[in-house]
């Protein structure tokens, strides 16, 4: 995994979680957005034919907040469920936010496209949880359709 995109209307935020993931992994390259509308626009802007040698940004993971004003999380992954060159199966979305509500996590994997449920704030030892649990799958040690979702407290 070398590339991260941080989703969070929370400018400092996307700056701590940006300075976390470079502590652990200097070679991981990140893009933060600030509205989830500007991340889903960048994503359709890639084009369909293009591969991670392109030069594009594609993510291997995007760490996704649920409150955000004009386009929250939940509409988000929505609207990408939605497009057809979004490749399903090569990123991972986790979702990184505020709220603890049991009505929001069941929220979130009712989504398909939600991977894991991270609670703020974000600390090494749930970034190592993720980058972990990605790079199993990466290499076959886990079965995807048969891997539960991820709650990191």
């Amino acid at each position: 995994m070398n590339k991260i995109m941080l989703v969070d209307d929370n400018p400092i935020d996307c700056f701590i979680n940006t300075e976390m993931i470079k502590r652990q992994n200097p070679d991981i390259q990140t893009m933060e957005f600030l509205s989830a509308l500007e991340a889903l626009e960048y994503i359709k802007s890639i084009p369909l034919s293009i591969t991670k040698s392109s030069g594009y940004f594609i993510p291997d993971l995007i760490l996704l907040d649920i409150n955000m004003p004009i386009m929250n999380g939940f509409e988000f992954l929505d609207q990408l469920n939605n497009i057809e060159n979004f490749n399903r199966g090569t990123i991972d979305i986790y979702i990184l936010t505020s709220s603890v509500l049991q009505n929001d996590i069941d929220k979130a994997f009712s989504k398909p496209l939600c991977t894991g449920y991270i609670a703020k704030p974000l600390n090494q030892e749930k970034l190592s949880k993720v980058l972990y649990s990605r790079v199993k799958r990466y290499y076959g040690f886990e079965n995807n359709d048969k891997q539960p979702k991820n709650i990191f407290y």
